[in-house]
């Protein structure tokens, strides 16, 4: 059997599955009280790092001195033709075609 198969095969079992497990679920009662609130707040950073690695990370930072970086990029132009050819060339170039109406001149 195909790998294809066998994945559609277990992918339609499973769902077959999981539609009558849902149809045959009882319903949950309706409660007056109020879901509990989600705590969305970090946890101690004691919790997440150890201490000993915590001030080992902050002890090896060096102070960061400020670079000017200048990037210099080429200016693109699309070769856009002139007089009766630029018709047809946004004929092909749909989505360009509005270059024809306005060139860019250096």
């Amino acid at each position: 059997m195909s790998h294809r198969l066998q994945v559609l095969q277990a992918f339609l079992l499973a769902s077959a599955l999981g539609s009558g497990a849902v149809l045959a679920a009882d319903p949950a009662p309706a409660t007056s009280a109020s879901p509990a609130k989600l705590d969305l707040s970090a946890p101690p950073v004691e919790h997440v790092m150890p201490r000993a690695e915590l001030r080992s990370m902050l002890a090896e930072e060096e102070p960061v001195e400020g670079e000017d970086v200048r990037v210099e990029q080429p200016h693109y132009r699309v070769p856009v033709p002139g007089g009766l050819f630029a018709l047809p060339w946004a004929l092909l170039h749909p989505t360009q075609a509005w270059r024809i109406f306005t060139p860019v001149l250096d």
